[in-house]
């Protein structure tokens, strides 16, 4: 008996890749847990502030997420994340292409947001074309961050 692969049924549900697989409008909130690569981090079910519950990346210390394609059809200036953290000190770092050592936005996410998931908004230089781009989390306490989606735009 031969194996042909399988079809990953959410890839069809998914608003953030339409083209192409593997390649992310930037204009688009982008789900997390579609990341491609994960160092450290993982998805978990997630309780948000109606009870409801949503699947995130829980990102601790030191940890990445990776989305390798990402089409800025437009040119963006703004990069938007949503998240929560309960940690002190918490700061998730953009990086693009194959530059892991200089970010090219920070957001801080106040300590004791709790499962109160906000919207953080940072201004970054111009990005178009197709870009890697990379979350690091850092927080002081060796907390988690709960990154739930990010987005970019070319206004604020």
């Amino acid at each position: 008996m031969s194996s042909f692969g399988y079809v990953d049924c959410n890839w069809f549900r998914m608003r953030t890749r339409k083209g192409s697989p593997n390649l992310f409008n930037a204009q688009t909130a982008v789900e997390a847990r579609y990341y491609d690569e994960a160092l450290l981090a993982k998805t978990i079910m997630a309780k948000g502030p109606a009870n409801d519950k949503k699947v995130v990346v829980e990102a601790p210390n030191g940890s990445t997420v990776t989305f390798n394609r990402v089409s800025f059809s437009r040119e963006c200036r703004y990069w938007k994340l949503k998240a929560s953290s309960q940690a002190a000190g918490a700061t998730v770092g953009l990086f693009v292409d194959d530059d892991l050592e200089t970010p090219l936005a920070v957001i801080t996410i106040p300590s004791g947001a709790g499962n109160q998931v906000d919207t953080y908004t940072a201004a970054i230089k111009p990005l178009s074309g197709i870009h890697k781009i990379t979350l690091r989390s850092t927080t002081s306490d060796n907390g988690s961050i709960l990154i739930d989606k990010l987005s970019f735009s070319p206004a604020k």
